[in-house]
């Protein structure tokens, strides 16, 4: 394991590998970020003020990232996807900075113009953070809807 995980969740990990034995199926973070179910930040993530690693969801990349030359002739517009992307974290990690986006209130809502064909206009949306143990038990950001996690959104 790497020198970064707290030795007490490698413990625990082996301690419930003990009991139960070996999983019979994993889902890690990398595999999900394989297959697409997350989709990392990248280099973007650190730009904008992320010390640690950052993956969206496949639905918050594509209703508030994804912007294609179609999206643009159908909605107006100037923007594109990198474009689309700062916005997102910039604003998310000023949030998170000045405390407004806490484990208490993991909800960031941010000016968004929609990816639904016909808004011209951007509209307040909201997203969810948690941040979180990776595979490796390192920490991990993970940008969602608020539906996805299952906490009431204010």
């Amino acid at each position: 394991m790497p020198d970064y995980c707290p030795a007490d969740a490698i413990a625990e990990s082996q301690r419930l590998t003990d009991f139960y034995g070996e999983p019979i199926s994993t889902y890690t973070r990398a595999d999900a970020l394989t297959d697409g179910t997350l989709v990392d930040a990248g280099d973007l993530g650190r730009e904008a003020g992320f010390i640690w690693p950052v993956a969206l969801t496949r639905e918050v990349h594509d209703q508030f990232v994804r912007w294609s030359a179609e999206d643009r002739a159908a909605q107006g517009g100037w923007g594109d996807e990198r474009g689309r992307l700062w916005d997102l974290l910039y604003t998310l990690a000023v949030a998170m900075k000045a405390r407004r986006v806490t484990d208490e209130q993991p909800v960031h809502t941010f000016c968004c113009q929609p990816r639904d064909g016909v808004s011209r206009d951007a509209q307040l949306v909201q997203v969810t953070v948690s941040v979180g143990p990776g595979d490796h038990f390192e920490p991990v950001v993970t940008i969602s809807r608020p539906h996805a996690t299952g906490r009431p959104v204010e």
